[in-house]
């Protein structure tokens, strides 16, 4: 059984490469609210073979999908947990408080 307190250390994470952007919604009694109450930020992750992890942000748009590639990204307070999901398969769900630019020439 996997804890719902247990995070996972986010040096495991490596570096994260924004692919793209994409609204999320509240539901109530299964019908979608009108407006998105957040977006979720689609990231690759080159130390993991590329695979993808899904970051939600609540608010506004913070930034824009880049156009051509990826965009390498840091997220503020990123959190990222462990869980089952309905095929019982081991995936990871994550949040933050906010997401920026990381400047490849720093």
């Amino acid at each position: 059984m996997i804890s719902n307190l247990l995070y996972l250390a986010i040096a495991c994470i490596g570096q994260t490469l924004l692919v793209d952007i994409r609204p999320y919604y509240d539901y109530t009694d299964n019908v979608r609210s009108q407006d998105p109450v957040g977006y979720i930020y689609d990231v690759c992750l080159p130390m993991h073979k590329m695979d993808k992890l899904f970051v939600k942000i609540p608010g506004k748009q913070l930034m824009d999908a880049p156009l051509n590639g990826a965009l390498p990204v840091e997220f503020v307070n990123l959190h990222a947990r462990p869980y089952v999901d309905r095929n019982g398969r081991l995936a990871v769900t994550a949040t933050a408080n906010g997401i920026k630019a990381v400047n490849d020439k720093a």
